[in-house]
């Protein structure tokens, strides 16, 4: 899956391997064929639907929504009534998909949605709303309508699918005559922004840019299509001057979308500079990363303002301007100076962290809302990334934390101070990428580029083969997997405590774990 795109051989050798005897190639060949799915492996995707195996069931169903496979229909929504959690998302993923396409579903379908959405594990309960909000009807407007009446996740994603076939209502909704509508309410609001026709995306924005949330402002403007922000100069100067960094950081990628609405004499580009230098100059990876990327993304002026990062003292702004820099026309020729990065340690330090590393068993106990986790650390792999987590464990720092990103089968994240995907420690912590693969239970560091790495991290919910050698694992779930798989959005982290303790020596002849 990582050759050349238009590779038919490769897809054809991969189909040709999923019908393999072995479980470990079936995986490896379907998974293949699943990340980037071509048509002429839909044969051996539809077998794949009826293997024992969950997971190749799993990665063949997300494939064969991708492609948009009517055929596949049928068997999907088998798997979607079905016990196995992976197979059961996917597939209801893959009919919403089905139907987004103008593909007419199954009669069944609305039923089995609406069942499914009522189900405890919220990873099924979410999907089958997507796919609810896809079923014209009445059986699924009134599952949805009573989905908003939910706490929770479950509530603002049902009213953003709803969204689709009634903007008005959930316009009344989202912002009652009384008092505010729940967060959760006014966040689904947001999120219908990029579903939604330019000029209702624009009339919801206009509304939702004097939420009292930062998270609901920068969700409403960072979902504006090209041509909706290209008639929004207006909106696009409200967001680029919002307080919040993390507003002005989604207006700044969302202005880079339209180049012609800088030259309308609205004052777009005076507010794109200002929120340029704002959140450039933040020392926060996430927003630098946002705002040089949207320089790099403008017709003009783009080399100026990255060339002015790539001796920054940040070495985040520094190396980011750079690769930018090298990726503008003619750029693989400029000669830049290598410039080493502080660290915040001394050699005391190094030593400390190289015996743990070397002589420490580290385990992390994460109390949630729903039930305990412990976590195995993995200090020789990644000793500096365990010694910023265990670090900000010690000083209470993930206390109270939601856990702001929840995505079904694939992930949980938190870490986050912000809660809501761009706040960190203030600090980077460069990649420790390391050979220990992304299996359902691995925990990793959450990245907004290259050694960007900060206090968010998640745990892979399924295995994710596509994140190996590209995010930093540092390490495993050891027991509580059940109580992640009923995590919903924004439940919190209770407490975060750390323990260590001399490892055992391992067996003669064995090193390392």
């Amino acid at each position: 899956w990582r050759s050349p795109a238009g590779e038919a051989g490769a897809a054809l050798l991969a189909a040709r391997e999923a019908a393999d005897a072995d479980p470990a190639v079936r995986r490896a060949a379907l998974y293949a064929l699943a990340r980037r799915p071509e048509r002429e492996a839909l044969p051996a995707l539809r077998a794949a639907l009826t293997d024992g195996d969950p997971w190749v069931a799993s990665v063949a169903a997300r494939a064969v929504g991708l492609l948009a496979d009517r055929e596949s229909a049928p068997h999907l929504l088998s798997l979607a009534q079905g016990s196995e959690p992976s197979p059961a998302i996917q597939s209801l993923l893959a009919l919403e998909r089905l139907a987004a396409s103008g593909a007419a579903l199954p009669d069944a379908a609305v039923t089995v949605a609406r069942e499914r959405a009522a189900d405890p594990a919220p990873g099924i309960a979410l999907a089958a709303l997507r796919l609810l909000g896809r079923c014209p009807g009445e059986e699924a407007r009134a599952a949805l309508l009573s989905a908003v009446e939910a706490p929770g996740r479950r509530a603002g994603v049902a009213l953003s699918v709803l969204a689709l076939s009634d903007a008005a209502g959930v316009e009344r909704i989202a912002f009652p005559a009384g008092p505010p509508a729940r967060l959760e309410l006014r966040l689904g609001a947001a999120e219908a922004v990029a579903q939604l026709p330019h000029g209702e995306a624009r009339h919801f924005v206009e509304r939702l840019l004097d939420d009292p949330s930062p998270r609901v402002r920068g969700t409403a403007v960072g979902g504006l299509s090209a041509e909706a922000a290209a008639a929004s100069p207006e909106l696009l100067v409200r967001a680029l001057s919002d307080p919040d960094l993390a507003v002005a950081a989604a207006a700044l990628e969302t202005s880079a979308k339209t180049a012609g609405a800088a030259a309308a004499g609205t004052g777009l580009a005076a507010a794109f500079d200002r929120a340029f230098e704002r959140c450039a100059s933040s020392g926060e990876a996430d927003f630098v990363v946002s705002a040089l990327q949207a320089a790099a993304l403008l017709p003009g002026g783009a080399e100026e303002r990255l060339l002015r990062f790539a001796d920054a003292p940040d070495p985040v702004a520094r190396e980011r301007a750079r690769a930018l820099l090298a990726s503008l026309p003619g750029g693989g020729g400029r000669t830049l100076v290598p410039r080493p990065v502080p660290t915040r340690f001394g050699p005391a330090d190094y030593q400390r962290i190289a015996r743990r590393a070397l002589g420490s068993a580290v385990t992390a106990r994460i109390e949630t809302e729903r039930g305990g986790v412990e976590l195995e650390l993995l200090a020789e792999e990644a000793p500096m990334t365990v010694e910023s987590f265990v670090s900000l464990a010690h000083g209470g720092f993930f206390d109270g934390l939601l856990f702001h990103r929840v995505v079904p089968d694939f992930v949980v994240q938190g870490g986050d101070p912000r809660g809501d995907g761009t706040g960190g420690p203030g600090y980077a912590v460069r990649d420790e990428l390391n050979p220990v693969p992304y299996e359902r239970g691995t925990v990793g560091m959450a990245l907004s580029g290259p050694d960007t790495g900060g206090s968010q991290w998640f745990v892979a919910l399924s295995p994710q083969p596509h994140l190996d050698g590209s995010y930093t694992v540092f390490g495993r779930v050891a027991s509580g997997l059940p109580v992640l798989d009923r995590i919903e959005q924004d439940d919190r982290m209770l407490r975060v405590r750390v323990s260590e303790s001399p490892r055992p020596a391992p067996p003669p002849g064995v090193t390392g774990h």
